[in-house]
């Protein structure tokens, strides 16, 4: 264990070193632009009901955000993330552990998220290849260190192969703008699903939700955005999913097989409180019908965020998320998690530009059938960004 982890770590900051010259490298050249992430978490869970959750888990990230310019009206997007790849089957192997220990910057992996050439004609956005869809806004929220987490696990839907469009219309300071977007596809388990450094756990079964060849997947949304100037801003997000299910290989009974549906309606305001400072408030609900593609089966999740930001580089945020799973003849499973979070952005003009630090506590109270657990866990989150 202790060779695999200086292994990982060695492998972590020659992907640093690497990726910093790389970015360099593109942003002397007028073609490309982007943005290059990193991220280095500890996360202390110091209480638990379940004394195996007790433990301490550090590991990092990083993400490059790459546009080439082709022509124009054409560019090629691409997205590569290093993570941690197999979070599920880690915390299946840490439950059936007695005694799981620490864990440090395990099972993580280099992978290609986005890759997608992109036409843009006026006011529409044509994309294909593998696309990330707009089923969640708060699945692309970093600005906790726990909380916004659970969307992107839970029902983000990204990593597909299809096209999509985007149409805008309106004045952002006047009536709205708005923002349309139909995207159809298929998951990826077969292109460019795999990763390196770690082998990421991939069913290639064709039973998963999503997994039908074809289009035959799709998702709807409609953004409609409003600055009223001063700092003060409003927005709205609605969505619309349907996973198809491929019946033929699904491992349901055939009576229990359904298409998952499911929708998301989200709102963001940010208001100027006082002189340097502003209040943002964040919901969004989502419910997916038959989730697992099993008729039987209902999800509802709730992300609520009050963040209050002053002094121009500090902030405070109290945030929570609820889960509820819901299936016939058994009892529910439920997660409640609270997060109290203080956060710090160092000035542009410092020598950490582009460095926000988070410090804070996370309380998870998760019951289900007759296990009922409360976690009390103490983070800290690095975050670095550079953009080109």
């Amino acid at each position: 264990m202790i060779i695999k982890q200086s292994i990982s770590k060695i492998l972590i900051y020659s992907l640093i070193a690497s990726l910093c010259f790389s970015v360099d490298s593109m942003a002397a050249n007028k073609n490309f632009s982007g943005k290059f992430e990193v991220e280095l978490f500890d996360s202390y869970n110091y209480e638990s009901d379940d004394k195996s959750n007790e433990f301490n888990e550090n590991y990092f990230r990083a993400k490059l955000d790459l546009k080439n310019k082709i022509t124009k009206k054409i560019y090629l997007k691409s997205q590569f993330r290093f993570k941690d790849v197999n979070p599920d089957s880690e915390k299946q192997q840490r439950r059936a552990s007695e005694n799981p220990g620490d864990r440090s910057f395990e099972d993580e992996g280099l992978y290609v998220k986005q890759l997608n050439l992109n036409y843009k004609y006026n006011n529409n956005l044509f994309s294909l290849g593998k696309i990330t869809t707009k089923f969640s806004k708060a699945a692309s929220r970093k600005d906790n260190i726990w909380l916004f987490n659970e969307a992107r696990s839970n029902y983000r839907q990204d990593e597909k192969i299809g096209i999509a469009n985007y149409f805008s219309a309106g004045d952002v300071k006047k009536s709205g703008l708005y923002n349309l977007g139909i995207s159809g596809f298929t998951n990826d388990n077969k292109y460019l699903n795999s990763s390196t450094v770690t082998k990421r756990d991939t069913d290639g079964s064709g039973a998963n939700p999503g997994d039908s060849r074809g289009l035959k997947s799709y998702v709807a949304s409609m953004d409609i955005n409003y600055d009223f100037g001063g700092n003060e801003e409003l927005s709205y997000h609605f969505s619309y999913l349907k996973l198809d299910v491929n019946r033929k290989k699904s491992n349901l009974q055939q009576d229990k097989i359904s298409d998952i549906k499911g929708y998301t309606l989200n709102m963001n305001y940010k208001y100027p409180v006082l002189s340097n400072s502003l209040a943002e408030g964040f919901v969004e609900y989502v419910k997916l019908d038959n989730d697992d593609g099993d008729k039987d089966k209902d999800s509802y999740f709730l992300t609520t965020s009050l963040s209050f930001y002053f002094l121009e580089n500090y902030g405070v945020t109290l945030g929570r998320y609820q889960e509820n799973k819901k299936q016939q003849n058994v009892q529910n499973k439920e997660t409640d998690i609270k997060e109290f979070n203080l956060s710090y952005n160092f000035a542009q003009e410092s020598i950490f530009d582009g460095l926000r630090v988070i410090t804070g506590f996370k309380r998870e109270k998760e019951s289900y059938n007759s296990y009922k657990n409360i976690d009390n866990i103490f983070g800290v989150r690095l975050r670095y960004v550079k953009s080109f």
